[in-house]
């Protein structure tokens, strides 16, 4: 269990980030602005995340005033994706970055990958003097943040942000096969009956909390449903966050997303429509392939073109299947997902 400290100056955002990690057994401080928390206090946390954009202090300001004073990983919230501004947070010491809007399973994630190199970092690793020695490995680093401290050219400088900036991309990444890998093993699901009420409510808080980031409309059509369901929970929901925080990217600010629920012959069928550009033909037949990047309206830079592939593999595991659409209703995409309510019997 870590001490974690958001800082937001969007209190529905902070929501968010403490509902999402309390419940992975964290404990999180949120606070609407960096001046609300004394400078020696930051100390006190294995995990800052920081808000870029807040009006008394923003988040690189704040960053560049506690990073002697704090050792744990540093985590960027931010709307901005030009890469200056990425650049920017790594030379004022941040560790990474987290696009907004973002999605639960992304957030747990990138925290605990954090949390989890800084705790082998302090167990095999001193410094001194802007050098970083690494017992276990028997190497020597010099600390890439002291380096933009020492006089460089631009040529340097500018490579040192860009080792920088790839470390990061390459977590991302990492992260990211490991997904696709857990994704693709069947026997690691775990089958139970679970309450279908009970899982649909903990889905439609989480994605209405995601929406209301980008105040889109998030609009659930449920028919008649069965109350008890035989699924791997953890799998179900992750699938069905993937698809609705996939459709929050790509749906403009103010506009809408619709989720139908519904029972048809021992199967359920979740769609999500949203009211974005849309699948293009190609992407309707391709879209579900590995590191299928197609056009790029409809794939975040962040998935590599997994998102989506990680969704299937998710819901075959289960016996169903994923087929992709133009909506009529909204305009944009929509993503059909079919599986059986009881996984034991087909």
């Amino acid at each position: 269990m870590a001490n974690i400290l958001a800082v937001d100056d969007e209190k529905e955002i902070l929501m968010i980030i403490k509902r999402a990690l309390e419940k992975t057994g964290h404990r999180v401080t949120t606070v609407v602005s960096p001046l609300n928390i004394q400078e020696n206090q930051f100390s006190n946390y294995d995990l800052i995340l920081l808000d870029v954009m807040m009006p008394d202090m923003d988040g690189y300001e704040c960053c560049r005033k506690i990073r002697g004073l704090v050792d744990c990983p540093i985590i960027f919230l931010t709307a901005k994706v030009m890469e200056t501004d990425l650049i920017t947070g790594l030379r004022v010491g941040g560790d990474d970055y987290i696009t907004k809007p973002f999605g639960i399973g992304e957030l747990r994630a990138r925290g605990e990958a954090h949390l989890r190199r800084d705790h082998r970092e302090k167990q095999n690793v001193f410094a001194i003097s802007g050098l970083r020695f690494h017992l276990a490995a028997k190497e020597v680093y010099v600390e890439a943040e002291l380096i933009e401290e020492t006089e460089l050219n631009e040529e340097q400088r500018v490579c040192s942000v860009s080792v920088q900036k790839s470390v990061a991309d390459m977590e991302r990444y990492l992260m990211i096969l490991m997904d696709i890998i857990e994704s693709e093993k069947e026997n690691n699901l775990v089958f139970k009956d679970i309450s279908f009420t009970t899982l649909m409510a903990t889905i439609i808080s989480d994605a209405r909390l995601i929406a209301g980031q980008k105040n889109i409309r998030f609009t659930l059509i449920q028919e008649s449903v069965p109350a008890i369901i035989t699924v791997d929970e953890t799998a179900i929901k992750r699938g069905l966050m993937n698809v609705i925080s996939n459709a929050v990217v790509h749906t403009p600010t103010g506009g809408e997303i619709l989720l139908n629920v519904s029972e048809k012959r021992k199967f359920l069928y979740f769609t999500v429509e949203d009211s974005g550009k849309g699948f293009s033909r190609e992407e309707m037949k391709s879209a579900l392939e590995p590191f299928y990047q197609g056009e790029k309206s409809r794939n975040s830079r962040e998935h590599y073109g997994l998102g989506l592939y990680i969704v299937d593999n998710l819901v075959k595991n289960h016996g169903g299947s994923v087929k992709l659409f133009k909506s009529d209703k909204t305009g944009g995409a929509k993503v059909d997902i079919k599986i059986p309510v009881n996984h034991l019997l087909i």
